[in-house]
């Protein structure tokens, strides 16, 4: 090799360098553009997730924090499913399926599952219902409120219908029905009705199973706006407007009636041992506890703040739908108050199904679950006379 092309080849060496380098960028570009395009695409779905997620049916989470201090572990929360409107009762049936009655139109009753999913809505043979039950077999049995003309051309002051778990109807009937405010079953499948009348002729109604008028009796009984039957078929109302319960008979015998502490009876239900516990919508709300006898064992002023629903678990425990302070109040089955769930919009009525799941209708038209109801404490505040309102 001669002198001049080790020179030649020496002079190649920076350019073929040079082109190396330039090649090395543009990979290195080309990688870099690669990341970033990849890193757009995810962010991309992301946010299309994040939309549908937004605009989906899922369960919606509201956080309760407990007002406990040193416990920041204990926090309690809603899960809200879509529901139906103008709400007025709520149940559950054997299944664990839950009933809500609405108000819309001439009325609808919508069927949840275990879970708070929507299975089916029922129409047929409803008219502004009121309150529901649902018997051993699954059958709904409704008080439907209100004046309407019936198929002869009749006005009728309401009806009660009993559908089948398909919808169809099994009963139809306005025989001894004069506005039946609520609605309950006996052990044996009889089926009582409160009949509120206009105020002042109110009565209770007996049918069987099959919609046949068994008993009607008035004795003791003025404006009952809630009923229910004890273990032995004993049957007790609240009389509203009177402020008065009444224990009768099951051929409507008045056992006893008791009104010590009682104002304006909104509901009745049975706790452990037999005794009763009532909820007052007057003077802001309170609690009263009863002996199967009728005798008063207990008052609470607070925190109630116009219930307008109550459920009793197994172990006793008393749960409040407070319409006024937009919570679900819990107390001890000897009354202690225990603690609240908020952020639930005007409950309308509150059931328990048997796994202990604590669901309530509210005034938005959702079905609510609620979890760890006493992890709020003190929410209630007090006027000047003492009656709790909400904040």
């Amino acid at each position: 090799m001669t002198g001049g092309d080790i020179g030649m080849k020496l002079k190649l060496i920076p350019k073929i360098l040079l082109i190396l380098f330039i090649f090395s960028l543009n990979f290195f570009y080309l990688s870099l553009n690669a990341r970033s395009s990849f890193a757009s695409a995810i962010n991309s779905k992301a946010s299309v997730v994040s939309n549908v997620l937004a605009h989906s049916n899922l369960t919606v989470r509201s956080s309760i924090h407990s007002h406990v201090k040193n416990n920041k572990s204990k926090k309690g929360y809603v899960k809200i499913f879509k529901g139906v409107s103008s709400p007025m009762a709520i149940a559950v049936g054997g299944n664990g399926d839950i009933f809500i009655a609405g108000d819309k139109g001439r009325g609808e009753i919508a069927e949840f599952d275990a879970v708070g999913g929507r299975i089916k809505t029922f129409r047929r043979g409803i008219y502004k219902p009121w309150d529901i039950a649902i018997n051993k077999a699954g059958d709904i049995i409704i008080a439907n409120d209100g004046i309407y003309k019936n198929r002869k051309g009749v006005k009728v002051k309401g009806f009660i219908t009993e559908l089948n778990p398909l919808g169809k109807i099994i009963f139809k009937t306005s025989e001894g029905v004069n506005y039946p405010y609520a609605v309950a079953i006996s052990k044996n499948g009889k089926i009582a009705v409160a009949n509120y009348g206009n105020g002042f002729d109110g009565y209770i109604s007996i049918y069987s199973g099959n919609g046949r008028l068994l008993h009607k009796f008035g004795r003791g009984i003025q404006n009952p706006y809630s009923i229910v039957f004890s273990k032995s078929d004993l049957i007790y109302a609240a009389n509203f407007n009177e402020g008065t319960i009444v224990c009768l008979s099951p051929s409507g015998k008045v056992l006893w009636s008791a009104q010590k502490k009682i104002s304006y009876p909104y509901a009745v239900a049975l706790g452990v041992n037999g005794n009763l516990w009532v909820l007052n919508d007057g003077n802001g709300g309170s609690l009263s506890k009863y002996s199967p006898e009728g005798k008063l064992l207990k008052h609470i002023n607070g925190p109630v703040s116009y219930p307008y629903g109550e459920a009793i678990d197994e172990k006793g425990n008393i749960f409040i739908a407070n319409f006024n302070s937009n919570s679900i109040s819990e107390f001890s089955s000897q009354g202690k108050f225990l603690g609240y769930a908020s952020k639930i919009n005007r409950p309308i009525g509150i059931i328990i199904d048997k796994k202990g799941n604590i669901w309530a209708a509210d005034g938005n038209g959702n079905l609510t679950k609620i979890e760890n109801v006493a992890a709020g404490r003190e929410y209630f505040q007090f006027d000047k006379r003492g009656f709790p309102y909400g904040r």
